[in-house]
């Protein structure tokens, strides 16, 4: 699980900087404006909000322009999916947790749609690190995720 984590923080950093900075991409935009909302639904369940946060990223990577990079982006998803949901299944403060993902979404989406690529780097880093550390905190009572 390391190497995918190393991997996504490689790419979502780069598409952030890229896609902050570059034109277009409307319909990629709209997408993660229409996903960051239904994430915010008060009562979605965990399978749901599991669902569009993967959605939501790959779409922030597309703004960046790049379909290699997107692509990589839904199979990293795609081999994520039993790890992400064991590990929300497992957290036992689920609404302190969704409350700050929702937040950090709206943080890295803002810091993109200001053109601060850096900072939307940084934040999508710091998202990506901290869930993964969520996530080993939850599994780590029971048997271990990959």
């Amino acid at each position: 699980m390391e190497d995918i984590v190393e991997t996504r923080i490689l790419l979502e950093t780069w598409t952030a900087r890229v896609g902050a900075n570059r034109g277009g991409g409307e319909e990629d935009l709209e997408q993660a404006v229409q996903l960051l909302h239904a994430m915010d639904n008060h009562g979605i369940n965990r399978a749901t909000f599991h669902e569009l946060d993967a959605r939501f990223h790959v779409a922030l990577s597309s703004l960046a322009g790049n379909a290699v990079v997107a692509t990589m982006m839904e199979s990293l998803s795609v081999a994520t999916v039993g790890y992400v949901k064991d590990a929300m299944d497992a957290m036992e403060d689920w609404p302190d947790v969704i409350s700050t993902l929702q937040s950090q979404h709206h943080s890295i989406f803002g810091a993109g749609q200001a053109h601060e690529g850096e900072i939307a780097a940084r934040l999508l880093q710091e998202h990506i690190e901290w869930f993964h550390k969520k996530a080993q905190e939850a599994t780590a009572t029971g048997h271990p995720l990959y």
